[in-house]
């Protein structure tokens, strides 16, 4: 295995704290899952929800077929120690094996604690370029400033404590992705 890339936010979280994080990026995960329930919870006041929902999973599937082709073309090394990758299918590869796993990371959404939940410590290595947590909270984010009524909030102030609220996490979250070092600052 080959040591992980240079990284200059890597090699600064260990100059500041001597140390990796990465039991941090819980953190990303459960906002991720928050934020995308909330926006789907807004959703359901909007009148106009089956167009907003497709618009939605269009992105969210073009965005999500992009990586998967940038996960394709591009193979870097993982990029903390700490990461358990799968070992690769050799002769145990069916097609009905393939398929399993995939049903299992879609049903658990990707996430890395639902699979350590499930007694699965190991993770699909490849994705560390275009990071899959990212996307959501970036994307559940813009849908959410796009199509949350303003008349949820009873107070234009609150709208704004609300929003800037939002992306400050967002902010914080991919933080945390990236120094928990998970994927790399790209």
């Amino acid at each position: 295995i080959s040591p992980p890339l240079k990284d200059v936010v890597h090699e600064l979280e260990i100059q500041l704290t001597g140390r990796a994080h990465p039991e941090v990026f819980i953190f990303p995960e459960i906002y991720g899952f928050l934020q995308t329930a909330a926006f789907l919870f807004t959703l359901s006041f909007n009148k106009h929800r089956q167009v907003i929902l497709r618009r939605f999973l269009f992105c969210w599937g073009t965005v999500y077929l992009y990586r998967s082709i940038t996960i394709t073309v591009t193979s870097v090394p993982i990029p903390g120690t700490h990461i358990i990758c799968q070992p690769k299918w050799g002769e145990q590869f069916t097609y009905y094996a393939v398929f399993k796993k995939v049903f299992n990371i879609f049903i658990r959404f990707g996430m890395k604690m639902t699979n350590e939940s499930a007694g699965n410590s190991t993770l699909t290595c490849g994705g560390y370029i275009f990071s899959g947590h990212t996307h959501a909270n970036l994307t559940s984010l813009l849908f959410l400033y796009r199509y949350t009524p303003k008349k949820l909030f009873f107070n234009p102030i609150i709208y704004k404590i609300w929003k800037y609220g939002l992306g400050f996490l967002t902010t914080i979250s991919i933080f945390c992705i990236i120094i928990s070092r998970e994927h790399y600052t790209v």
